[in-house]
């Protein structure tokens, strides 16, 4: 097994969860040289251990740093359509539209 078919197996399992996704090379190669048993094919539990760490950071990522997207160019220009497929999303921020603007009881 060589230096890379550790990532790559990491990589097609995580396509598995969301097809679409296209991860940035750069953010990859940080994560593989911020954890080198990613890239190792003697780690014991191999490609499994690998993909469970590497969406362990995606979770914790910022997606606009470590994807192109998954969704389609221009979605923010449509309307009344369904996007289909497995996509992921990040909150960036959450507004309680049942409160008024000016109430700072329930702000974090």
């Amino acid at each position: 097994m060589s230096d890379h078919d550790v990532p790559v197996a990491a990589l097609q399992r995580l396509s598995a969860l969301a097809p679409s996704l296209r991860l940035r090379l750069a953010w990859l190669a940080e994560q593989l040289a911020a954890e080198p048993s990613l890239a190792d094919p003697a780690a014991p539990s191999g490609a499994a251990a690998a993909a469970s760490l590497l969406l362990q950071r995606l979770a914790a990522a910022d997606l606009r740093e470590a994807s192109e997207g998954s969704l389609p160019a221009g979605l923010d220009r449509q309307h009344n359509i369904c996007v289909e497929g497995t996509h992921l999303v990040q909150l960036v921020q959450i507004v309680d539209i049942s409160r008024p603007r000016g109430d700072d009881e329930h702000e974090a």
